[in-house]
């Protein structure tokens, strides 16, 4: 599993396919209307004169005068899907994704975890890392889960845990990535909620109640000590993480950033020298323990 390094933006992506979907559907019935109009006015033993095409609308319109069956059904078909997209009976338009910054989307009620790093099965130190869950709560709440090791795999029936698990891929100025709790070197992962689980971006719904208006939140790569899931694409999250080492803002609105470094990052730099430019490390970085700081708060 590795981090995206594309441009492209999913609300794009999204909105750039309802307009195909659309414009297929609408080519399609208009086929259907041309077809119907030559089987209705063909006469094969009578040559007649070419005459102009009356427009697809037109013959709508004029089928709905005469009581023509076949062009009222598909004009029919037409209106309801064109009164769909103006309605919002098709869902409503691609969520619009907005980006927040870090402290924006910190809470004074979010938990804190921590993880006990170990390099070259040497102890190095702790880093805490503060959980973004009053915005985040499903990705946040996985994360918790798997440092406190409280939950069991509904696959394996083993304990899901971070606990003993190592950094596969490290890479100076970019990250530091771990989480592979099935395999431990970036092939597998699994989360509390099953193999993978969705993106969660936060999406609202504004308006008339038609749901024409999606606006989500998604927080910035904007620095280093960033908490952020790693991935094989949309909605393939799992157990894999990263810790970022710089600036990644390229991955905004790819990976779901759910937290941040609040302490050690001096831990987080150790681990990082640990790393190369193919991601592979010179020793093992391990983290050999972790949990849940408990305060009044949580």
């Amino acid at each position: 599993m590795t981090l995206t390094t594309s441009l492209s933006s999913p609300r794009m992506a999204m909105t750039s396919l309802r307009c195909n979907v659309w414009m297929m559907i609408l080519a399609v019935l208009s086929m259907a209307v041309a077809a119907a109009a030559d089987e209705t006015t063909t006469d094969s033993s009578s040559p007649k004169e070419e005459a102009a095409e009356p427009s697809t609308l037109s013959k709508i319109f004029q089928a709905y005068l005469s009581n023509d069956s076949t062009y009222v059904f598909v004009g029919c078909i037409m209106l309801f899907f064109i009164l769909a997209g103006v309605t919002g009976l098709d869902g409503g338009k691609a969520a619009k994704l907005v980006k927040i910054t870090q402290a924006e989307a910190s809470s004074p009620q979010d938990p804190k975890v921590y993880l006990d790093i170990s390099i070259n099965q040497q102890k190095a130190g702790r880093v805490v890392i503060q959980l973004f869950a009053s915005l985040v709560p499903k990705t946040s709440e996985n994360f918790r889960a798997l440092c406190t090791g409280e939950k069991t795999s509904t696959l394996s029936g083993k304990p899901l845990t971070y606990k003993g698990n190592v950094f596969h891929r490290i890479i100076p100025g970019f990250m530091c990535q771990g989480g592979d709790i099935t395999n431990g070197n970036g092939t597998g992962g699994e989360s509390i909620y099953g193999r993978n689980f969705e993106d969660e971006w936060g999406v609202e719904t504004y308006g008339d109640g038609g749901g024409d208006t999606k606006v989500g939140k998604f927080i910035a790569h904007e620095q280093a000590g960033t908490l952020s899931m790693a991935n094989r694409g949309p909605n393939t999250n799992s157990s894999q993480f990263f810790l970022t080492t710089a600036k990644t803002s390229w991955l905004d609105a790819k990976h779901v950033v759910f937290g941040r470094v609040v302490e050690g990052m001096d831990i987080v730099e150790q681990m990082e020298a640990q790393g190369s430019d193919s991601g592979r490390t010179v020793t093992q970085v391990a983290i050999a323990d972790c949990g849940e700081i408990k305060t009044k708060a949580t």
